[in-house]
């Protein structure tokens, strides 16, 4: 080539260098654009990826369903198999066609265990993808997961239910017996005020024995007003009989007024008879009490072991914000066996058929609901009448 048109030929632009012309002339909505239209391109094939799976998922669940007819098959051909081979051994078969329908089984056992292997060899080959056993692990999981939290709910009603149903019924005998007691203490008080007027009616007597301006009728009022008991009046007023031992003089009216009191025996006796039929029912209304007591401590033990098996569901389901719990299925349980035992319907509107229930006169149906109200809130252990059905301890922060 000569010199001349050697050096007088233009310079070729080499590829970098279009490209980097191209880049230069790029403006800010073209990248936009081919951003854009990268990322559809990606999420139609990230789209189309799944539906692969999800066909290809499809279709191992049709083999697996032909193999299970496949194998049934099977499983009749070569018992068939089997037994016309037993009897060509015994040399039973005298029919002409036996020995050519014994090849036609024999055929067909081949023929279905090879094609049991195909399918088994295409669903091997379809769950061998490592994104199509990735969901088949996933779905296992999930599968296991459910089972383990059927399990945790299964085990947890076996253990609590019985002792849900036992507080219910502890809750009907005590308000029972709390109304029992209710009347039979309201008894004895008032006859412990009517024994206890009778004495006072003794000391006015005595006090109408008195001079006026006498000051042990003063004394008297004290000695009345102070004594809670028979035995405490007689000391007191012994004490002042004694005080005027001494005095002979103008001192007859006050000791025979006190001697008066000390000798009316029936009253103190009745004052006294009195006041243990009180105590007595006042302690027997205290087993009420106690009672209520270990019933709080029944239903937080219930709903403490309700949320230990309710945490390990959280854990498992990876959700610990579910409204429906265990320790709230199991209060519902026990308020509808209470409703029930009133006559109301539970659900909807049941504080108000509550009310309703009460107004209709039954004591008894206060006690029960008061009973439980009681538990519900002071069997939680909190002061602001938060029931423990509504407070996870596992995300109850400890005071700082």
């Amino acid at each position: 080539m000569p010199y001349e048109e050697l050096h007088h030929r233009p310079r070729e632009t080499s590829p970098e260098e279009v490209e980097s012309s191209r880049s230069e002339n790029l403006s800010m909505g073209d990248i936009q654009r081919y951003t854009e239209e990268l990322k559809a391109r990606v999420q139609a094939a990230q789209l189309q990826k799944e539906k692969d799976i999800e066909q290809k998922l499809a279709d191992r669940e049709t083999l697996i369903a032909e193999s299970r007819k496949n194998d049934v098959l099977l499983n009749t051909a070569e018992e068939g198999l089997e037994y016309f081979t037993s009897v060509q051994e015994l040399g039973l078969l005298t029919d002409p066609n036996d020995p050519q329908k014994l090849e036609e089984l024999k055929t067909l056992v081949d023929s279905l265990k090879k094609q049991q292997g195909e399918i088994d060899k295409n669903i091997a080959a379809i769950a061998d993808q490592p994104e199509i056993f990735g969901k088949l692990y996933d779905a296992a999981e999930r599968k296991d997961r459910e089972v383990d939290v059927q399990k945790e709910h299964e085990q947890a009603h076996t253990e609590l239910d019985p002792q849900v149903d036992e507080l219910a019924h502890d809750i009907q005998n005590w308000a029972k017996e709390k109304e029992v007691r209710l009347r039979l203490k309201d008894i004895q008080d008032t006859a412990q005020r009517s024994a206890r007027a009778n004495v006072g009616k003794l000391f006015d007597s005595a006090k109408n024995m008195l001079k006026e301006g006498s000051s042990l009728g003063g004394v008297l009022s004290d000695v009345l007003r102070k004594s809670s008991s028979p035995e405490e009046m007689k000391d007191l007023l012994a004490k002042e009989r004694e005080s005027l031992s001494g005095m002979f003089r103008f001192k007859g009216k006050e000791k025979a007024a006190i001697d008066f009191i000390l000798s009316r025996v029936e009253e103190f006796e009745a004052w006294n008879k009195a006041n243990e039929g009180l105590t007595s029912e006042e302690q027997a209304f205290q087993k009420v009490t106690d009672a209520e007591a270990g019933m709080q401590e029944q239903f937080k033990t219930i709903i403490l072991k309700a949320w230990e098996a309710q945490n390990k569901i959280n854990e498992l389901t990876g959700n610990d914000r579910a409204y429906d719990t265990l320790p709230r299925a199991l209060q519902e349980k026990l308020e509808s066996a209470l409703d029930k035992s009133v006559k109301i319907a539970s659900g909807a509107g049941g504080q108000y058929q509550r009310t309703e229930a009460i107004k209709r006169g039954n004591p008894v149906y206060r006690h029960i609901f008061d009973i439980w109200e009681h538990i519900r809130l002071q069997g939680s252990g909190s002061a602001l009448g938060t029931s423990l059905v509504d407070k996870n301890p596992r995300q109850t922060r400890e005071p700082e």
